[in-house]
């Protein structure tokens, strides 16, 4: 049952329902608040509000699911969403440490995460005096 409703939730996310993906979620973190998942659903949450660009509640979601799991598989995605959203709500400095964060933090992150970093760190001017 929480797997199959999960799945769901993904799939319309995947369809580019994001609003009610966001329903979904929400809905499950409700019904499973002690899942094993949590960390993926608020993820995954967390990136179906980047694409309606709520990004106060983004920033919220990808904190509390790398808090959830720091080592997790996506916790370097995690860090850098909060990372872009901490820069979307202009909290530059905080995003700037972030981003820089994910590096340090994580030795082996996926060439595209890399690229994706670089890109976030140009746009916020990160290595100007702050």
């Amino acid at each position: 049952k929480e797997e199959e409703f999960y799945m769901r939730a993904l799939n319309l996310l995947d369809r580019g329902q994001t609003k009610l993906a966001e329903q979904r979620l929400s809905e499950f973190l409700e019904r499973f608040p002690t899942s094993t998942k949590l960390d993926a659903v608020l993820f995954w949450r967390a990136e179906a509000r980047v694409k309606d660009e709520n990004w106060i509640g983004a920033a919220n979601d990808y904190l509390e699911s790398f808090t959830i799991n720091p080592d997790g598989e996506s916790a370097p995605k995690t860090l850098f969403g909060l990372g872009v959203s901490l820069g979307a709500i202009g909290e530059k400095e905080q995003a700037c440490l972030t981003l820089d964060e994910v590096g340090s933090r994580f030795e082996n992150i996926e060439r595209t995460l890399l690229v994706e970093i670089v890109k976030a760190k140009n746009l916020l001017n990160c290595d100007q005096p702050r």
